[in-house]
C-alpha cells in the first residue's frame, strides 16, 4: 500500500517560467494564488511578479527574457514566486482529497508546508498578501543590511557523505556543511579560494563538484544576523494547531506544540544546516512510503530516491519545467488511485462544463476519418504480353537443321492390331516443354556477357588489359579501389573478381560514404 503520504515543499531554486500555467487556465483557486502575490506586492516591487512568471511568448527581446529570467531567481523575489506556485498546487491537490499525514519543507519551502498545515493561519486574503508582503521586505532588508555574507557555492556528490563531514570539521571554520540534501548531493559554502582547494581536495578522492551560480551563505552560522529580519516576521503571524505533522530540516524533527518554540525553530532555519537527508529518513521510519513534491521542480523527488535507494517508497514531482502541471498532478492522482487512495475525480470538472455521460444509453461517437496516405512502395509489374515478347527475345533462336528427304508412306497393311501405334509415331512425338527457370539464367548469363563485353571495350579505350591494368605496366585498381585482390582479378567498374566460370562470375566490391555518395539514398533503417 501507499504507507503515510508525505507532502515536500520545495524551495529556491526550482522555480521557471510559466510554471502551473496550464494549472491556472484549468483550476481558477490555483490562479487566484498569483493574484493575491501580484496585489501583495504591487506597491513595492519594481515589476509585476505575474510578468515575470508567465513572461510574454513573442513581444519580449531576448535581452529581456534574460532579465526576467534573472529576476526570477533573485533573492529578492524568488522565495515569494516558488511559495505561491507550491500553495497553488497545494490547494489543487486538496481539493482532489489526496490525503496527507506530514508535511516537510526544504529551505524557503518551510514557509508552504506551515501555512498549508495551518501551522501559520490566515482568516482571509488579505491575510495572505500581508504575509507574502512580509517576507517580501524582510529579505528586502537583509540584503540591504549585509546581513548574509557573500561567498561561493559547491555542490558534491559521488564521495560518502562522511568525507565531506570530516573535511568541514577539519576546515576550522572556513567551510560550512549548508545543505545535506542526500547521500549524493551536499552543499558546501565558504569564500571563493577555500571551496576551490576543497573542491581540488573532493575530487582527488572521487567525487563530482559543481559551482552554483548563488553566493549568499544561507543555512550556516555566518547569516545570523538575519535572525531579527526573520523573527519579527514570525511574531506577526498567528500559529495554530497543524491538521498533520509538520517537521523541520534545521532539528529533522517535529516543529513544537507551542507556538513560542514554533517561532524559535522556523527562525534558526535562515542561519542552521538543511538536514533534508536525515528528516526524509526520519519520515520513513515514521511510516511514510509515499512522498510527493508540492512545488516548482523535481529535485526533492531526486533526493528522496537517493536517499531511501532499494527501500519500498514512491517519490513524485508536480510541476518539473518543460512539463505540463495539471498532467503530472492527473499523474500523481492516478498513480494514488491504484493503491486505493480515495481521489475526488468530480473536481477535475468543477471550473469546466461538463455534460454527464449515461454509458448505458449513449451511442458510440462517431469519429471522422481523416485522409488516408498510402506510405507504401508501389507494386510495379508488367503487362503479361511484354514479359512474353521480353523472354521471346531473350531466348537463343534454334540452329537452322538441314532438310530431311521426304519420306514415302509405307504400304497400307490390311490388319493391324488393335490399340497398336502406327508406324514411326516416335518421330512425331511433341518435345518436352521448356523450364522458365533455364530462360530466366539464360537471359541473365546472357545480360552479363554483355556487360563484360562493354567491359572490354571500354578498357580498350581507357588502354587496359582486360585484367584492369594498363598497358605500359602500372598496376590498376578497380573503380579506384585499393584492395588485397591482385591487379590480374580486378575488374574496372566492378571490383574485385573472386570466383569466375563459363556460367557465372563473383565480384566483391566496397563501397563507402566517402567515395560513393549515392549510397546515402540507398540503404535501409538509419541513416548511415
Amino acid at each position: 500500500g501507499p504507507g503515510k503520504i508525505a507532502f515536500l515543499f520545495p524551495g529556491e531554486g526550482g522555480q521557471h517560467h510559466d510554471m502551473a500555467t496550464d494549472l491556472c487556465l484549468h483550476a481558477p483557486d490555483a490562479r487566484n494564488w498569483f493574484d493575491m502575490l501580484d496585489r501583495a506586492l504591487a506597491d513595492d516591487c519594481p515589476v509585476t511578479p505575474s510578468a515575470i512568471i508567465f513572461p510574454a511568448p513573442t513581444t519580449l527581446s531576448d535581452e529581456d527574457r534574460k532579465r526576467a529570467s534573472e529576476y526570477l531567481f533573485s533573492m529578492e523575489i524568488a522565495s515569494a514566486t516558488v511559495f505561491t506556485a507550491s500553495m497553488a498546487i497545494y490547494e489543487f491537490l486538496d481539493r482532489l482529497g489526496v490525503p496527507c499525514d506530514m508535511m516537510l519543507g526544504h529551505s524557503t519551502g518551510e514557509g508552504a508546508a506551515m501555512v498549508a498545515s495551518g501551522l501559520i493561519r490566515h482568516d482571509n486574503e488579505q491575510s495572505v498578501e500581508d504575509g507574502i508582503l512580509a517576507f517580501y521586505k524582510a529579505h528586502h532588508a537583509i540584503i540591504e543590511a549585509g546581513a548574509v555574507p557573500r561567498g561561493s557555492l559547491l555542490t558534491v556528490g559521488g564521495v560518502d557523505p562522511q568525507v565531506v563531514i570530516d573535511l568541514v570539521d577539519k576546515s576550522e571554520g572556513r567551510l560550512h556543511l549548508a545543505l545535506d540534501n542526500c547521500p549524493n548531493q551536499a552543499v558546501l559554502y565558504g569564500e571563493v579560494g577555500d571551496i576551490e582547494t576543497a573542491a581540488e581536495r573532493l575530487k582527488a578522492e572521487g567525487g563530482v563538484c559543481i559551482p552554483l551560480p548563488f553566493d549568499r551563505g544561507y543555512h550556516t552560522p555566518l547569516s545570523q544576523g538575519a535572525e531579527p529580519f526573520v523573527r519579527k516576521v514570525y511574531d506577526g503571524f498567528d500559529i495554530g494547531a497543524p491538521k498533520c505533522d509538520v517537521y523541520s530540516c534545521a532539528s529533522a524533527w517535529r516543529f513544537p506544540k507551542n507556538a513560542a518554540g514554533v517561532r524559535d525553530l522556523a527562525t534558526q532555519q535562515i542561519y542552521s544546516r538543511v538536514r533534508f537527508r536525515e528528516t526524509v529518513e526520519r519520515l520513513y521510519a515514521e511510516g511514510a512510503r509515499t512522498f510527493i513534491e508540492v512545488g516548482p521542480g523535481g529535485s526533492l523527488t531526486g533526493f528522496v530516491r537517493d536517499s531511501l535507494h532499494g527501500k519500498p517508497c514512491t517519490a513524485m514531482a508536480t510541476a518539473i519545467s518543460g512539463r505540463p502541471a495539471l498532467a503530472q498532478i492527473l499523474n500523481v492522482a492516478a498513480q494514488l488511485f491504484v493503491q486505493n487512495v480515495p481521489v475526488k475525480l468530480a473536481e477535475l470538472f468543477a471550473a469546466r462544463p461538463a455534460a454527464e455521460l449515461d454509458l448505458a444509453s449513449a451511442e458510440a461517437p462517431k469519429v471522422k476519418k481523416g485522409p488516408r496516405l498510402e506510405l507504401d512502395i508501389p507494386l510495379m509489374s508488367l503487362p503479361e504480353s511484354a514479359v512474353e515478347e521480353f523472354r521471346a527475345r531473350q531466348r537463343p533462336a534454334p540452329a537452322a537443321a538441314a532438310p530431311s528427304p521426304v519420306k514415302e508412306a509405307p504400304p497400307a497393311e490390311t490388319s493391324r492390331a488393335a490399340g497398336a501405334a502406327p508406324p514411326g509415331a516416335a518421330e512425331w512425338r511433341q518435345p518436352p516443354p521448356a523450364d522458365p527457370r533455364s530462360d530466366a539464367m539464360r537471359a541473365h548469363f546472357g545480360l552479363m556477357n554483355e556487360f563484360l563485353s562493354s567491359q572490354s571495350r571500354i578498357h580498350s579505350l581507357l588502354g587496359l588489359s582486360d585484367s584492369g591494368q594498363r598497358d605500359e605496366g602500372l598496376s590498376g585498381t578497380a573503380g579506384g579501389e585499393t584492395g588485397d585482390a591482385p591487379a590480374s582479378r580486378r575488374f574496372l567498374l566492378l571490383g574485385d573478381h573472386i570466383h569466375r566460370t563459363d556460367s557465372g562470375l563473383v565480384i566483391e566490391r566496397h563501397l563507402t560514404i566517402d567515395d560513393y555518395a549515392f549510397v546515402r539514398d540507398h540503404t535501409i533503417g538509419c541513416p548511415p
